[in-house]
């Protein structure tokens, strides 16, 4: 991820010579720096969210959904 950001933000001699000639051009730079702790900290929160294995069972709305054959019991 920083590679591919970081190629964006500091490009080459040509590209940036090209960028000065052309400022309108320049919206292709990118702030590594806020765009990678957005990456990050959207790959840690995904990371550290409960999966169904961990996550406690709360049963839905309106209580348990019982199967057909036992309701009214």
């Amino acid at each position: 991820m920083a590679g591919a950001l970081w190629q964006m933000a500091a490009p080459g001699t040509r590209l940036r010579s090209l960028y000065e000639a052309h400022p309108e051009l320049t919206h292709a730079l990118v702030d590594v720096e806020p765009q990678l702790t957005r990456i990050v900290t959207a790959l840690l929160r995904g990371m550290c969210a409960p999966t169904p294995a961990t996550r406690p069972s709360v049963p839905p709305r309106g209580g348990p959904v019982l199967p057909e054959s036992i309701r009214g019991l």
